[in-house]
């Protein structure tokens, strides 16, 4: 989204419910005004304040290869949760920013979905293949 944007769809919602009661979905739907198509701000925002926790994520590379997994963060690994208490089963949509070029200027923005059991594949400027596992 970027600093700009956010700033804009925040101070749209300000402006809107200055002097009025907003809820949740409010703030989300002025965020959503400045986003490109493709994005759902609601539903990336649901995974982060409507279950309990974060993710933790680990990236493994080999050769050209970038394979990023996310599990829930436990103080405790040997805790036992049931992935069904949460209505994303402790999964978050996470935007990632991927430098995907020799230069170390280029980036590829890309958002990691909570429930996607596929891989994309992204080429960066050496047409290596970066493999995002989800």
């Amino acid at each position: 989204m970027g600093p700009e944007r956010f700033q804009k769809g925040v101070s749209r919602f300000l402006t809107k419910f200055s002097y009025a009661n907003a809820e949740t979905q409010d703030l989300w739907l002025a965020l959503q005004s400045e986003m490109e198509e493709g994005t759902n701000i609601t539903l990336l925002m649901d995974t982060w304040t409507r279950q309990m926790g974060y993710p933790v994520l680990r990236a493994e590379i080999t050769h050209d290869v970038v394979n990023i997994t996310q599990h829930r963060y436990l103080a405790n690994r040997n805790e036992k949760y049931l992935p069904t208490d949460s209505p994303f089963e402790y999964k978050w949509e996470v935007p990632l920013r991927i430098l995907s070029g020799n230069d170390q200027k280029t980036f590829k923005n890309v958002l990691m979905h909570h429930m996607e059991e596929n891989s994309e594949k992204i080429r960066n400027s050496n047409d290596k293949e970066i493999l995002r596992k989800l």
